[in-house]
């Protein structure tokens, strides 16, 4: 069948092994666990839920938790969820998805701590996106390096 759209090759399609089934159970983590916090952040927000105090916002621009909740439950969670489902189905586009949602965790994870200051949970959740960024763009660019097929 001929295409006009390239078709890149994909090592393994159609069959899934063990270091993808580990990215996509980290993918699968970090997106429930996103959406989770972001919707407790939203439902209540004044940080109630999960015990943080308004405090901790002192001299970042919020004055609540809805924005940073927000963010993290559609950006982090969907981009992550996104991404591990793009990976389970072998979508050509995966890849490209998971380099975006890595980084966003990463970024997330940096600017909460340069906001709020430290918590052990940053370490847990920057080094998981840390993970799916570097995975990710490993394979990016082994397949730019591999010629296109037409």
């Amino acid at each position: 069948m001929t295409t006009l759209i390239p078709q890149r090759h994909l090592p393994g399609r159609g069959t899934r092994q063990g270091r993808e089934n580990a990215l996509i159970a980290i993918e699968i983590f970090n997106g429930v666990s996103a959406v989770a916090g972001g919707v407790a952040l939203l439902a209540r927000p004044d940080g109630a839920i999960l015990r943080l105090p308004l405090s901790l916002l002192a001299g970042s621009p919020f004055n609540d938790y809805v924005v940073p909740g927000l963010v993290l439950a559609a950006v982090v969670g969907v981009g992550m969820l996104g991404a591990a489902l793009l990976r389970w189905r072998h979508h050509p586009y995966a890849v490209e998805l998971e380099v975006v949602a890595g980084a966003g965790l990463v970024i997330f994870e940096i600017v909460e701590f340069n906001l709020i200051g430290f918590s052990p949970l940053q370490v847990l959740y920057g080094g998981l996106g840390a993970v799916v960024l570097a995975v990710a763009a490993r394979r990016w660019v082994a397949a730019l390096r591999r010629p296109a097929v037409w």
